[in-house]
């Protein structure tokens, strides 16, 4: 089906295309006299109906805008043109004879600056305008969708999101390093030749929350040289499922008031033969003998940390 309609200003008849006047909402820019009208309001269909007799405009009364003059309306396809004269002889014949010189003379309406239609005996061609600086929104917008569909442009963007995700995944493993390295021991030797590199280190977990206290004990040390000296002896267990670094322990010792005697922190190299890493589900002893002088010893507090 094809459809056509007629300019109000200058009666020239042109091939229009639905699709495109949806766009513009019906509204074209003549070809030969560039007036701006509502091509939906003269439509009609090439193969089945005639055009309405077309009588010249009045010219406008004075302080009536005239059609030209709206300049804010909406963005206008312009159209190619066939004279009146041509058009009104053409439609005076039969509908066929009218579809044919229809198609031979009469370029398709389209909208300014996009593609112009025009009709051959061999079939239905486009071709771009020479100008497409003017072109509407959607054409531009049309064009641009195209070129982000094309192949090199779509494999440059895989390319490109791979590489992004292989750098994610790169970023991720630097940060996560310490749990990486303590849940698969055997990736440790790779994340040490990265850190050689990229001038970091693996260091062992720092899971507080999963170091418990089994029990502890505070007693006098039956040693010759020190009268005073004590034994301290704490059991650690590491309640998680990795394994983590040994934590330090504050010792706090106490009188019979309650006041504070001592305070110390005792690191995991004051311990003699310490791991440094507590296993999960092991406990630990750790064993050290103190001397103090001065206050009597009543009691202790004793807490794990990380220094």
């Amino acid at each position: 089906m094809s459809f056509a309609t007629r300019c109000t200003s200058c009666g020239t008849i042109f091939r229009v295309v639905l699709d495109q006047l949806k766009v513009s909402e019906g509204w074209v820019r003549c070809g030969r006299c560039h007036a701006v009208f509502d091509a939906e309001q003269g439509l009609f269909d090439l193969e089945h109906d005639a055009p309405a007799a077309w009588e010249e405009p009045a010219a406008p009364l004075a302080g009536q805008p005239d059609a030209n003059d709206f300049e804010a309306s909406p963005p206008a396809p312009e159209v190619g043109y066939q004279t009146p004269e041509d058009s009104t002889d053409s439609f005076a014949a039969s509908p066929s004879a009218e579809s044919a010189r229809e198609g031979d003379d009469a370029p398709a309406a389209e909208p300014e600056g996009t593609l112009v239609e025009r009709a051959q005996t061999d079939g239905t061609r486009f071709e771009p305008m020479a100008d497409s600086a003017h072109a509407p929104g959607f054409v531009l917008q049309s064009d641009r969708d195209q070129r982000w569909q094309r192949t090199p442009v779509r494999l440059a963007l895989g390319l490109l999101a791979l590489l992004m995700l292989l750098g994610l995944i790169a970023q991720a493993a630097h940060h996560f390093r310490h749990q990486i390295a303590a849940q698969w021991p055997a990736s440790q030797s790779i994340l040490k030749r990265y850190c050689a590199v990229a001038g970091c280190r693996i260091d062992p977990l720092h899971r507080i929350e999963s170091v418990r206290i089994e029990n502890s004990a505070l007693s006098a040390a039956e040693r010759a040289d020190a009268p005073d000296a004590l034994k301290l002896v704490v059991t650690l267990q590491n309640r998680g499922l990795l394994p983590v670094a040994m934590p330090a322990l504050d010792l706090s010792l106490t009188d019979t008031h309650g006041e504070v005697v001592s305070r110390r922190a005792l690191l995991p190299t004051d311990f003699e033969g310490l791991a440094p890493l507590l296993q999960p589900g092991v406990e630990t002893p750790l064993r050290l003998s103190l001397a103090v002088t001065g206050s009597k010893v009543s009691g202790y507090t004793v807490e794990v940390f990380y220094p």
